[in-house]
């Protein structure tokens, strides 16, 4: 015999502070995993524009 939607829509109001920190814990997951993606892609598209990894430039005082 499954659980009524009632008793977990009542149980949510019952315990509002778990819910809450449970609904915030799962929304800070999804906001770093999106930031690393972000990252890894900005800096993916930064090194790319750059050239390749056998460019070398060296500024400074010539000999």
């Amino acid at each position: 015999m499954p659980i009524p939607l009632s008793y977990s829509y009542r149980n949510l109001l019952a315990r509002r502070l778990t819910t809450f920190l449970t609904a915030l814990g799962m929304a800070l997951v999804v906001f770093v995993f999106a930031a690393v993606l972000m990252l890894s892609e900005g800096l993916r598209r930064t090194l790319a524009a750059t050239g390749p990894m056998t460019t070398w430039r060296c500024s400074g005082p010539g000999p």
